[in-house]
C-alpha cells in the first residue's frame, strides 16, 4: 500500500500517459452538490453504502482518491 498526494497535473499527466488510474470520488453528497465538477471518468461512492460501492472499484489497478 503506497499513499502519496498528487497534483492535479500529476493525474492528468498520468491519464495522458494511459496508466490508467482508476479516479473515486470520495466527497460527500453535498460536498458534491455544492460542487458539482468531476474528474473525467472518476466513480464517485456513496460512503455510507461503502461496502456495497467497493465492489465498483477495479481492485488490479492504481487507485486515485478525490476528497475535499
Amino acid at each position: 500500500l503506497r499513499m502519496a498526494r498528487i497534483s492535479v497535473d500529476e493525474l492528468y499527466r498520468l491519464m495522458e500517459q494511459g496508466a490508467g488510474p482508476v479516479v473515486v470520488d470520495v466527497r460527500s453528497v453535498s460536498a458534491r452538490q455544492l460542487d458539482p465538477r468531476t474528474v473525467a471518468g472518476a466513480i464517485a461512492l456513496d460512503m455510507h453504502n461503502l461496502d456495497a460501492e467497493l465492489e465498483r472499484v477495479p481492485p488490479d489497478r492504481e487507485i486515485i482518491l478525490y476528497c475535499t
